[in-house]
């Protein structure tokens, strides 16, 4: 990667300032708190344009201690999606690893990310869906603080002020730590050295909104509860995504939800971005209480191949528990009838809104 001069990353850095202000009037706006690109770990960006015209996208790239590592300006054509990878994106010729900002001027934008590399000697995948919000306070449930790590990224360009408390079953604080954060900069430590491995939950209070997630490790994020107890239903939509360079001719995916948490109806499916998977699939069996939807469809005349979407979901929460959705994979053909194996044929879920 090219090095930029410092005034010149100064005045990126007041520009994405400027957007990130601006973007409050109706714009995406959207962060990867994790990213890796290097030797051993690569990051893939997909990016999801829902609009009927052209879209572009924003990419800025920030290192742990607030540098600016790049900016990158994506176009993606309407009702579609682009893949990328983080090195193709910020043209990097060197290892780097951070947290990541995407601003829109449109809605209707969608990012999730996947983590690809080698771990004691055998590959792996994590994908990800992008955080689409930024907070003053953020409070969790622990599952583990021995195992948790948290992360917190300051996209302001002054510096931020952030409490982390660790709170018992009774809701008392036990251990507080204060923080501050430089400009863009990101902290990530494990939950237990920060406030103690007998804390249940951890609440942070800062002076200006972040981005706080949690995780079990270095690479794997936890969403964060979709709604607190009381709150507003949040709308929500999720694309299913095949990925495939045979074109594709027929698929059958079941999805598996928690049913306190989402109720769903034939009316709530729409239809995909890729050619010949248009409209609504041809089988839709939603079944509330078991907590699962099938769906499957089929084309003709088309050759559609990459990552497609094929099948959108809408629904809403009004719950403290998190949204999930398990993908089991019934079926996956190419357009001769022949069934794909999981070597030719990836299936996955990303959130669109």
């Amino acid at each position: 990667m090219k090095k930029t001069s410092n005034t010149l990353l100064t005045i990126w850095a007041l520009a994405f300032t400027v957007m990130l202000i601006d973007s409050a009037n109706a714009e995406t706006r959207l962060f990867v708190p994790q990213f890796s690109s290097g030797p051993q770990q690569e990051t893939q960006l997909l990016l999801v344009n829902s609009n009927k015209h052209d879209s572009q996208i924003d990419l800025w790239a920030f290192t742990p201690d607030g540098h600016l590592a790049g900016q990158s300006q994506v176009t993606v054509p309407g009702n579609s999606t682009r893949s990328l990878t983080l090195k193709e994106a910020f043209q990097l010729g060197e290892p780097l690893s951070g947290w990541l900002a995407a601003l829109s001027n449109d809605d209707g934008i969608g990012l999730s990310y996947s983590l690809t590399g080698e771990r004691d000697g055998s590959s792996y995948t994590e994908s990800h869906d992008a955080v689409a919000w930024t907070a003053k306070v953020f409070q969790q449930t622990l599952e583990d603080p021995k195992r948790q790590t948290v992360r917190i990224s300051n996209p302001n360009a002054f510096p931020t002020n952030v409490i982390l408390n660790g709170l018992d079953t009774d809701g008392r604080v036990m251990t507080r730590r204060d923080l501050t954060l430089a400009p863009f900069a990101q902290v990530e430590e494990g939950v237990g050295k920060l406030i103690g491995n007998d804390s249940v939950r951890l609440d942070v209070l800062a002076n200006a909104d972040v981005v706080t997630t949690l995780g079990h490790n270095l690479s794997q994020v936890i969403r964060r509860r979709l709604g607190e107890a009381g709150a507003a239903t949040r709308n929500q939509q999720l694309a299913l995504v095949v990925e495939t360079p045979r074109t594709l001719g027929a698929y059958q995916v079941t999805l598996r939800f928690e049913p306190r948490v989402v109720q769903l109806t034939a009316k709530d499916v729409a239809g995909g971005l890729e050619a010949g998977f248009e409209s609504r699939p041809l089988v839709i069996n939603i079944d509330n209480a078991a907590g699962k939807i099938t769906l499957a469809s089929f084309q003709v005349g088309a050759n559609p191949t990459g990552r497609m979407i094929v099948a959108r979901i809408n629904f809403s929460t009004k719950t403290n528990a998190a949204a999930r959705f398990l993908v089991q994979v019934d079926e996956v053909a190419d357009s001769a009838g022949a069934s794909l194996d999981a070597a030719d044929v990836a299936v996955s879920l990303a959130r669109l809104k």
